[in-house]
Parts: structure tokens; sequence; C-alpha cells
């Protein structure tokens, strides 16, 4: 009887040394991986996002959706901003694939009126580059508007896009939304493919 007590004692060590050597290698094993995993979000947290887009294709789009769309909601301005990026992509207007190249595109008449100069040789898309450049802001509002303009802008330029493929706007809906049933209005603008 003795020797059987004696190996249960013996077993029942062994058992435990074991299972203690378990524990902490358990334990070890569990801190080392909380440390890695912050270690990752501190290098996750660290990583830029890469700009898909120039500081100049940032500032003519801003303008333009400011002097197309300063006014109207910041959906209205991130559909502006999707339409030209639409043609960008588009196989329609394939013969401009720059957002310069759509603002500034003429092979079917002017694509966007805000280009068009007046007897100064002023334009609205040259008003808005003027004050994007300067800042000089006459008040809050005209502030705010460029501010919001320009978030659209960066916001379409990373692939937010609220009108999918659309390739047109206008500001009178009342007369084209008969026309092309497949549309959406936004503020005062309504969104549409030919």
């Amino acid at each position: 009887m003795k020797i059987s007590k004696l190996v249960l004692c013996m077993l029942t060590l062994i058992i435990f040394s074991i299972g203690a050597t378990s524990i902490k290698t358990y334990a070890a094993e569990t801190v080392a991986a909380k440390d890695d995993l912050k270690a990752a979000k501190k290098v996750k947290t660290q990583v830029k996002k890469e700009k898909k887009y120039t500081d100049s294709e940032l500032r003519l789009l801003s303008c333009l959706i400011y002097s197309e769309a300063g006014y109207q909601s910041y959906k209205g301005k991130l559909a502006v901003a999707n339409v030209v990026l639409n043609r960008v992509k588009s196989d329609i207007f394939s013969h401009a694939n720059t957002v310069k190249e759509v603002i500034y595109d003429s092979k079917w008449g002017v694509q966007f009126s805000v280009i068009i100069k007046d007897d100064k040789g002023t334009s609205p898309l040259g008003k808005a580059l003027d004050l994007y450049d300067s800042k000089k802001y006459q008040n809050e509002s005209e502030k705010n508007n460029m501010e919001e303009s320009i978030k659209a802008a960066k916001a379409a330029l990373e692939g937010e896009n609220n009108i999918g493929d659309y390739l047109y706007f206008s500001g009178d809906s009342s007369r084209l939304e008969e026309k092309y049933p497949d549309h959406i209005i936004l503020g005062e603008h309504i969104f549409y493919n030919n």
C-alpha cells in the first residue's frame, strides 16, 4: 500500500509539474501574442494612405465643385466631383483622360459653363482657383463652401461615389426629369446619363 501511495504521490507531482509548465508556457505565449498585436496596431496607425491623386487634381476638382455646386449640400458637391471622375473613366469621353482634360473638354461644346470667361477675361472657375490659392475669403460662408468642396473632392478622388456611373448633371431638373427617367436629384441638380 505504501508503494501505491508513493506512486500515486509521484504521479500527482509529475502531472502537476507538467501542468504548471504548460500553464507558464501558455501564459508566456499569450503575453507575447498580445505584445505582437499591440506592435502591429502601432505599425498600422503609422502607415499613411497613399494618395491616388495629385495636388493639382485636388485643386482643380475642388474649384470646379465650388463653382458649380458651392452652395449645394455635401452630397451635391460629391456628386459633381463624381461626374468628372466618371468621365475620366468613361469610353464615351475617351478623348479626355484626366480631371483637367474633362473639365476643359470642348469636343461637343463647353461641358462646364464655369470655364467660360466674361468680358474681363475671368471665369467663375478662375475666381475659385484664385480663392483656393489665396484663401482670402470674404465671409464665413465662402470659406465653409470651399472647405466642403475640398472635402468632397478628396472623398471622390479616394473612391467615394454617390451617383454610380452618371456622366451628366444640370440645374434644370424639371425639364430633364421626364426625358431621363433614370436619374438622381440632389439639391438643385439632376444627375443622369444620355
